[in-house]
């Protein structure tokens, strides 16, 4: 069970009536298990009657991101859709810049969860897709994260 002063709204957007839908917009915490911000969006989903969809983009666009760090990401990508989709979670990933992949899920979605970054280009992210989104948008830190920032 997730403590809700792990968790911090990004928008002042009410969940969204007649949504399919609770969306993760995975980041860091690329996995499957042991993963506090998934946790969230399925107990959310459990409380609305809704099911849930994992979506993850991949952007190439960052120059201090080489080869290596890629073919570690994919793996990582490879194992984690398997996993979610033996809980009966939905997952999608896409190449395209990061803030268009969350969005275009984010159509049918009730709220959004996404993981708790410090890093300024992951902020900025953030907010530009809370700006944009049509749903709440929640942030949920991990286990060894707090929310004082």
């Amino acid at each position: 069970m997730n403590q809700p002063t792990r968790t911090k709204s990004l928008n002042d957007l009410p969940p969204r009536e007649g949504a399919t839908y609770v969306l993760y917009w995975m980041g860091l915490s690329q996995r499957a298990r042991f993963n506090p911000a998934l946790e969230y969006a399925v107990e959310e989903a459990r409380k609305l009657r809704l099911t849930v969809l994992v979506c993850y983009g991949t952007a190439e666009s960052f120059a201090e991101v080489n080869a290596r760090h890629w073919a570690f990401l994919l793996e990582d990508m490879a194992e984690v859709g398997p996993e979610v989709r033996k809980r009966g979670i939905a997952y999608v990933t896409r190449r395209q810049p990061p803030v268009e992949t969350p969005l275009l899920n984010a159509a049918d979605a009730a709220l959004a969860v996404c993981d708790r970054n410090h890093l300024k280009p992951v902020r900025r992210f953030y907010a530009d897709f809370a700006a944009r989104a049509p749903c709440t948008v929640a942030e949920m830190a991990g286990v060894h994260q707090g929310l004082g920032r």
